[in-house]
């Protein structure tokens, strides 16, 4: 054979087992599922939706240590959802957002940074009757009220400025 032409194999029904019969490693059901297996246990599956994937799936890596484990840069063109509790990212590695990357927000090891690098920073409570509330070490300080005033979060509680910083 000089490596060309095709092997064609027609069934209802098509297995490929191992030499002794004993482990299944490709299962194909006409109008069903595909299944590959590993070590004769099902790892991927065709669905009528899509496929499923039982373990772990690396992309750009053959140890992943997540459900899904990207090394690399990744493009979502649609929507993007995350339902955990967190978005974790490490120390200085940012969220961008915009044509050119225009807003930012990061932690840089010891402070957080929530910045603009073109145009003006907005900060928007569109919800009804609702303040802009600014807090450190879990206590609120001052707001922004539903009406534009600017006052503390308690009253006769803090000063606006210092001897030394006037407003």
């Amino acid at each position: 054979d000089a490596g060309t032409g095709q092997l064609r194999i027609q069934s209802n029904a098509f297995s490929v087992e191992s030499s002794n019969g004993v482990e299944n490693m490709i299962f194909a059901d006409e109008n069903g599922a595909v299944t590959l297996y590993h070590d004769n246990s099902a790892k991927f599956a065709t669905i009528s939706t899509g496929a499923t994937v039982t373990g772990r799936l690396g992309i750009g890596t053959a140890s992943p240590t997540d459900p899904l484990h990207v090394v690399g840069t990744s493009l979502f063109a649609g929507n993007t959802y995350v339902t955990g509790n967190f978005y974790n990212l490490a120390d200085n590695k940012k969220i961008h957002a915009g044509a050119s990357n225009d807003i930012r927000m990061y932690h840089g090891g010891s402070d957080s940074y929530f910045d603009s690098v073109t145009g003006h920073l907005y900060v928007y409570n569109h919800a009804s009757s609702k303040a802009i509330v600014f807090g450190t070490q879990g206590n609120n300080r001052f707001q922004i009220s539903d009406g534009g005033h600017l006052i503390p979060s308690a009253n006769n509680t803090y000063d606006l400025g210092t001897s030394s910083y006037r407003w």
